[in-house]
């Protein structure tokens, strides 16, 4: 069996990127950027918006076209963005 380089892996076994947003502000940075961390960051991995304020909770898992690429730059600009306990990257178990 081959050893994969760490990113490598990550990319390969990436289940779901979740993005959590809990403010008005947070949905208008998400507004302003995803097109950008798309186009730069285009893959295979799916990415899932989860909104919750208050009463109000929303699930919305984007289509294939907005897939990533979960780098650790992807992983990073995501941070910056909507904060560190904010993005979450789900991984298959390995067989």
């Amino acid at each position: 069996d081959a050893v994969l380089p760490f990113e490598e892996a990550r990319e390969r076994m990436a289940r779901e990127l979740t993005v959590y947003i809990d403010n008005e502000a947070m949905v208008d940075t998400l507004m302003q950027h995803l097109p950008a961390l798309r186009e730069k960051f285009v893959g295979r991995c799916p990415v899932k918006v989860i909104y919750q304020n208050g009463d109000v909770q929303a699930q919305l898992q984007l289509g294939d076209a907005w897939r990533v690429t979960p780098s650790a730059d992807c992983l990073l600009t995501c941070y910056e963005l909507f904060g560190r306990d904010k993005v979450k990257l789900q991984l298959q178990h390995a067989k």
